[in-house]
């Protein structure tokens, strides 16, 4: 029979689980400590809303790196702190795992705030098949975002420094075929190293590793465990999205909240499928003049008296993306079906209109799909307001597909 997944992760406009987005420990406020002009800098001069940065990225946990406890009754550990006095634990050796894909940092808006789409996609370990895992708004200084750039106005007279817990150098680096003149930062803390190599020209981030190591915080007697992660810049280019300079719906500008409801559906051949309802929430947290920062509260019912999985999400919308919460209307509805809108050449991922027509209703619906090998995602727009009105992911699996299907349930603005 099917099962509800133990971790049902599927979100209305992603998934969460993030393997692939790089640490943001340093981040804005790390490097404006080194170089406070970034607070007043703008973006590079390379940096254009529609930028797309790709990395290649992988992460792991190293096997025996340190011991795992877990409440077990007839476990052989006792415990002898406050907080677990007389407690029986099972114990044993931590295994490894990890994984490798890509992370896609897109520009979807950009003034005086730099806003941010990251995507995490992995490689399915069978066919290789590029997934779609995980997305996560930023919104930052446009010097400097999410360790993505520095404006290279700030390094051209580096300072460089060797102490114990930090050390900057400029260095030649090297990716493929291509040297770039760079600027290594390097900080240490205890047992744990993060590294980040920026190119001097562009101020673009060329590479980011870490070695990071915790300890099962409850239990001072617990092992260390240590996880690595790196990503590589592998492409650079600017997508051709021919809405990116056109008006923003007015709608937009007082939207509080958008309600998705729909299913999660799960086939297996020779067994059957099961539909999960779910229902998502998406209130605006901040927001500019071409863009939106919301948090995304999804809930996804399950079976036999399980409680429902309730996630919550930071996203963001701008007018420089592809499946944003909008597209300007007077961009997309003369759009011909079968017109190429993007097709990436590091993922092989293609956006396309597939539907230009009007609906049951009579309204107009603009329908974009990205496809990818396992993997298809479509995007109803209505043609005259510009808003989401459906989503529908389809995902392959060895014994079946996964299909998320959901619609626009309600719309409410400010007064």
């Amino acid at each position: 029979m099917l099962r509800t997944p133990k971790a049902a992760v599927v979100l209305i406009l992603g998934l969460t689980l993030c393997p692939f987005l790089p640490s943001v420990a340093l981040g804005d406020e790390g490097f404006v400590a080194l170089y406070p002009e970034l607070k007043t800098l703008p973006a590079p001069a390379g940096l254009k809303e529609g930028l797309r940065i790709t990395y290649y990225s992988s992460i792991a946990n190293m096997a025996g790196g340190g011991d795992y406890f877990w409440r077990d009754d007839k476990g052989e550990w006792v415990g002898q702190n406050k907080e677990d006095k007389d407690k029986l634990y099972g114990h044993g050796d931590q295994g490894g795992q990890g994984g490798h894909g890509y992370t896609l940092v897109d520009v979807a808006a950009l003034g005086e705030k730099a806003v941010l789409q990251i995507t995490s996609l992995g490689l399915d370990p069978t066919s290789g098949a590029v997934i779609p895992i995980a997305t996560q708004g930023v919104v930052g200084l446009p010097s400097s975002t999410a360790e993505y750039w520095i404006n290279p106005k700030v390094l051209k007279d580096p300072k460089e420094m060797a102490t114990p817990e930090v050390k900057i150098v400029k260095m030649p680096y090297k990716i493929g075929d291509r040297s770039f003149q760079s600027i290594r930062f390097q900080r240490t803390q205890g047992t744990s190293r993060q590294v980040w190599v920026f190119d001097l020209e562009t101020g673009v981030l060329l590479h980011t590793n870490s070695c990071i190591q915790t300890q099962e915080a409850k239990f001072s007697w617990a092992g260390t465990r240590t996880t690595l992660s790196q990503s590589t810049l592998r492409d650079i280019r600017q997508l051709n999205l021919p809405w990116a300079a056109g008006e923003v719906p007015d709608w937009v500008a007082n939207v509080k909240t958008l309600k998705y409801e729909g299913g999660y559906t799960m086939s297996q051949t020779g067994v059957g499928q099961m539909t999960l309802p779910l229902a998502a929430e998406l209130a605006v947290t901040d927001r500019g003049k071409n863009w939106l920062r919301y948090r995304q509260t999804t809930t996804i019912s399950s079976q036999n008296g399980v409680p429902p999985t309730v996630t919550e999400e930071t996203r963001i919308s701008g007018i420089a993306q592809i499946g944003g919460l909008w597209l300007p209307p007077g961009s997309i509805k003369d759009l011909a079906v079968g017109t190429v809108i993007d097709k990436d050449p590091v993922t092989g991922f293609q956006v396309s209109v597939t539907a230009n027509a009007a609906g049951a209703d009579g309204t107009r619906v603009v329908v974009f799909t990205e496809t990818g090998e396992v993997y298809s995602m479509e995007w109803h727009y209505n043609g005259v307001s510009g808003m989401l009105m459906r989503i529908k992911r389809t995902e392959k699996t060895l014994i079946g597909q996964n299909v998320l299907d959901a619609n626009l349930g309600g719309v409410n603005a400010a007064k």
